[in-house]
């Protein structure tokens, strides 16, 4: 029973007549019934299956099958074309693999990529921080160093001055206060 060789990009072709014989194509088909031919022919209407044409000794297993139904003058025959994907599998294995493993890779290069400059951003309020909190009540003349630029780090410092501005004022205010009143009651008014 004579059969279609996939050619070389995998494609395979061959002929099923009413009595199941198979054939490639252009070949005149023998008589004889074969189950296996029977069960392909029997796919007429179907889309794609990896049985039909192998099953009838036509393509290798692993391939995507198209039957189509086509008429002579002397038979009718169910032509089978099956392409084999493993080509497609392969392609299919190594992006999985591939993803598997740069997926990981881009994901810990962004969290160090993002841990750097998040890092490298909130040192300046860091810096800030850390003066500030070493600022005391007889330090409320201590300013932090302004940073420059017209950015939010900027704004933080010259805010923070302006609250130790307003500190140092009140502290001043409540000194001169606490001497007067000291004054007063030292020196009684006639």
């Amino acid at each position: 029973m004579p059969s279609a060789d996939p050619d070389r990009s995998g494609l395979s072709a061959g002929a099923v007549d009413r009595s199941a014989a198979v054939g490639s194509a252009g070949d005149t088909p023998s008589s004889g019934p074969s189950a296996a031919g029977e069960a392909a022919a029997g796919r007429s209407t179907g889309g794609s299956t990896s049985a039909g044409p192998a099953a009838a000794g036509a393509t290798p297993a692993g391939a995507s099958v198209a039957p189509a139904a086509a008429d002579s003058p002397t038979a009718q025959y169910l032509v089978l074309a099956a392409r084999s994907t493993a080509g497609a599998e392969a392609t299919e294995r190594a992006t999985i693999t591939t993803l598997a493993v740069v997926i990981p890779i881009l994901l810990l290069v962004m969290a160090a990529t993002t841990w750097s400059v998040v890092g490298r951003a909130l040192r300046p309020v860091e810096r800030m921080r850390r003066e500030v909190a070493g600022i005391t009540a007889s330090q409320l003349q201590t300013r932090l160093p302004d940073p420059g630029g017209a950015d939010e780090i900027s704004r933080l410092a010259s805010t923070l001055n302006d609250m130790l501005d307003r500190l140092d004022s009140s502290a001043t205010a409540q000194r001169r206060f606490v001497s007067d009143a000291s004054h007063e009651l030292r020196s009684p008014s006639p």
